[in-house]
C-alpha cells in the first residue's frame, strides 16, 4: 500500500490533510491506534496512527519532542487524528511538529470509525501480501527450475531481466569479470546517493544512486540501485539499472530477492567446484611429494593436470610454522593464503601442497626456462607477510629449499626440502628459510631428530663464550688463521704478543688443548654450530650496541 492508497480509501473520504506528505510513493505496511507512547516497542516503519489525542494530552513541550523523535526515527509513515471526542481541533503545537518532523497528518471527524479504517487498510495490505506470496513462490519456482538447469551467471540474469524489465549488471570481484545484460551498462560510476523505500521483503542491502555510465546511455539510466549480498566470506554487488520511467517498486524485490538466491546458489556452486579441484590438485602434489605414484603412466598424467613438465626438474620449498594459540588460527589461515598468493606471483609454473602446519611448493622448470628459489627473497617476504598479519610476536618459521632435482625424483627434493624445515624448527634457529646445498657440514644432521646441535658444542666452550667475548672472539680468528699469531693479530688490529697472551690465558683457564688435532677440529665444529644459531637468532633480534667480538683498535701488549 502506499500512501496514494491510503488518501484514496473510502473510510477516509471526509477526513482533511492537515500535513500534505513529501510523496505519494511513500509505502504503507501496517495501522495502529495509539494507547500510550512506548511506540518503540511497537512501532515500525511504515506504520500508520490513530489518535484521538487521549495519550499525549498531559505531555510537555519536552515530552512532544521526544515523542516525534521517536516517531520519526522508527519511520511513522502518518498519523491520523480524530476531533470531536477529547480536542474539538487539532492542537497548533501539534501541526506545527508534523510539518518540522515531516509526518503527514490527516484530521478526521468523531462519526468516523477506527475499525473502518483498520478493517480497509489491512485489507488492503494483507491482498497485496497475498498476491506478493504467489508472486515470491511463483518466481522462486522458476529460480528452483534454473537451478536445475545449470544456467551460467549470465543466462540468470538474462532470464531474470524477461521477469523484471530492468538491465543488470553483476560486478567484477577477484578474477570474474563483469556479467551485464547490457555492455554498454558494464562501466558505471556511481553518483550521490538517493532515497529509496524501504520493504520489508528486502533482507538484502539496498541502495539507490545518481548513475554515470561511461557512454552517451546516461542520459536513458539516471540512477541505479545497488545490492550487496555474500557468499561464504566475500560479499558481491548487483546492479538493477533504472530508467526515466521504470523505477524498482515493492513487487520488483520480491523478484530481485529470488535473483540472488538463485545467484548465490550458482556463485556457491563456483567456489564449491573450485575448492574440490584445489583440493583434488593439493592431494595430487601430496601424492608426488610422496613418491605414492609408481606407475610411469598414471605419473605423467599427474604431470600433465599440475602442468608440470615430466622431462624437466623441479625444486622444493617447505615452510614450517609454529607458535599459532587457538585464537591464531583463523588469522594464520589467511596469513597463508596471502603468503602463497605472494610466493606465485614471483615464481611461474608453481604447485603447491598445504596443510594446518605446514606448506610445501613445486617450482618446476623445463631446460630452456630454469627457475630457481630466492631463499633470502621468500624469508625477507615470509617476515613481511607475518608481521603485516600482526602475528610476528608469536608465529615463527623454519624454511628448508631443496636442490634442483629432475621432475621423475620430486620426492626426493619433497624430502630433502622437509628435512631442512624440520632440521631448524628441531634446533629452534626460528624465522629462517636456508638451502641445503648451503648448509655444508649441517647436513649430517638432517634427519635425526633425537640429536640437537647443541649435544656437540663441549661445555668448556660455552663457558669461554659466556665469560669473555673477546677471549672467544679471539679463539675464532686463532683457529680460521690455521693458528698463526700474526695472521691473527693483522684481522683483530692486535699485537702477535697480545694474541699469545690470550690463547694462552684460554688454554689454560678452559682447558681447551689446541694442539691436539682431533681436538682443533671438534672447536671448530663447535663454533659452526654455534655461529649457525647465532644467524638465525640475528635475523628477529633488534639492533644493539658493539659487541665486544667486534675488531678493536690496534694497541701492543
Amino acid at each position: 500500500m502506499k500512501m496514494q492508497d491510503l488518501l484514496n480509501c473510502k473510510s477516509l473520504r471526509g477526513a482533511d490533510l492537515i500535513v500534505a506528505p513529501k510523496s505519494l510513493d511513500l509505502p504503507v505496511t501496517g495501522i495502529n491506534i495509539l494507547e500510550a507512547t512506548d511506540i518503540e516497542r511497537w512501532g515500525k516503519p511504515g506504520m500508520v496512527i490513530l489518535t484521538s489525542y487521549f495519550a499525549l494530552q498531559d505531555h510537555s513541550e519536552e515530552e512532544m519532542q521526544a515523542f516525534f523523535n521517536k516517531v520519526k526515527q522508527l519511520g511513522i509513515v502518518c498519523i491520523i487524528l480524530k476531533v470531536d471526542r477529547l480536542v474539538s481541533e487539532v492542537p497548533a503545537q501539534f501541526v506545527a511538529l508534523c510539518k518540522t518532523y515531516e509526518i503527514p497528518l490527516l484530521r478526521i471527524g468523531g462519526t468516523t470509525k477506527y475499525e473502518d479504517i483498520i478493517v480497509e487498510v489491512l485489507t488492503f495490505i494483507l491482498g497485496i501480501r497475498e498476491q506478493r506470496l504467489a508472486l515470491y513462490y511463483k518466481v522462486s519456482k522458476i529460480g528452483s527450475e534454473m537451478a536445475l538447469e545449470m544456467l551460467s551467471l549470465r543466462e540468470i540474469l538474462l532470464r531474470f531481466k524477461t521477469f523484471l524489465g530492468f538491465d543488470m549488471t553483476l560486478m567484477e570481484k577477484g578474477k570474474r569479470a563483469m556479467i551485464s545484460t547490457n555492455k554498454q551498462l558494464a562501466k558505471l560510476a556511481v553518483g550521490s546517493e538517493l532515497e529509496l523505500f524501504h520493504s520489508e521483503y528486502m533482507t538484502f542491502g539496498y541502495k539507490r544512486f545518481q548513475c554515470r555510465c561511461e557512454t552517451s546511455s546516461s542520459q536513458k539510466y539516471p540512477s541505479v540501485v545497488l545490492v550487496e549480498f555474500s557468499i561464504e566470506d566475500t560479499s558481491e554487488m548487483l546492479a538493477i539499472h533504472e530508467t526515466q520511467k521504470h523505477r524498482v517498486n515493492e513487487n520488483d524485490i520480491v523478484v530481485i530477492e529470488n535473483l540472488i538466491r538463485c545467484l548465490q546458489l550458482n556463485l556457491l556452486r563456483e567456489v564449491s567446484g573450485k575448492q574440490k579441484l584445489m583440493w583434488d590438485k593439493n592431494t595430487l602434489v601430496n601424492d608426488l611429494l610422496r613418491g605414492m605414484i609408481n606407475d610411469p603412466a598414471e605419473f605423467a598424467s599427474a604431470c600433465a593436470e599440475l602442468e608440470i613438465d615430466p622431462a624437466g626438474s623441479c625444486q622444493v620449498l617447505t615452510i614450517n610454522f609454529a607458535g599459532a594459540e587457538e585464537d591464531d588460527q583463523i588469522t594464520l589461515y589467511a596469513m597463508k593464503n596471502r603468503l602463497r598468493a605472494e610466493i606465485q606471483r614471483i615464481y611461474r609454473h608453481l604447485v603447491y601442497y598445504t596443510t594446518p602446519r605446514y606448506d610445501q611448493y613445486v617450482l618446476s622448470s623445463v631446460k630452456r626456462q630454469p627457475g630457481y628459489f630466492d631463499a633470502a627473497q621468500i624469508n625477507a617476504l615470509t617476515s613481511r607477510v607475518i608481521a603485516e598479519e600482526r602475528l610476528a610476536e608469536r608465529i615463527r618459521f623454519f624454511g628448508g629449499v631443496s636442490d634442483v632435482f629432475p621432475v621423475g625424483e620430486i620426492a626426493a627434493a619433497g624430502t630433502q626440502s622437509k628435512l631442512v624445515a624440520d632440521f631448524l624448527s628441531h634446533n629452534n634457529i626460528a624465522d629462517n628459510i636456508r638451502e641445503y646445498k648451503n648448509l655444508g657440514l649441517f647436513k649430517l644432521f638432517l634427519g635425526k631428530e633425537k640429536v640437537k646441535l647443541s649435544d656437540f658444542v663441549p661445555d668448556e666452550l660455552l663457558r669461554l663464550r659466556t665469560d669473555s667475548e673477546e677471549l672467544y672472539a679471539t679463539l675464532c680468528a686463532y683457529l680460521k688463521n690455521n693458528r698463526n699469531l700474526k695472521q691473527t693479530a693483522e684481522e683483530l688490529f692486535l699485537h702477535p704478543k697480545t694474541v699469545k697472551y690470550r690463547i694462552d690465558k684460554i688454554t689454560r683457564g678452559y682447558l681447551l688443548d689446541l694442539e691436539n688435532i682431533h681436538y682443533v677440529t671438534l672447536i671448530l665444529t663447535s663454533i659452526e654450530i654455534m655461529q649457525f644459531q647465532a644467524a638465525g637468532a640475528a635475523l628477529t633480534a633488534p639492533a644493539g650496541p658493539r659487541r665486544a667480538s667486534e675488531p678493536e683498535t690496534r694497541r701492543s701488549a
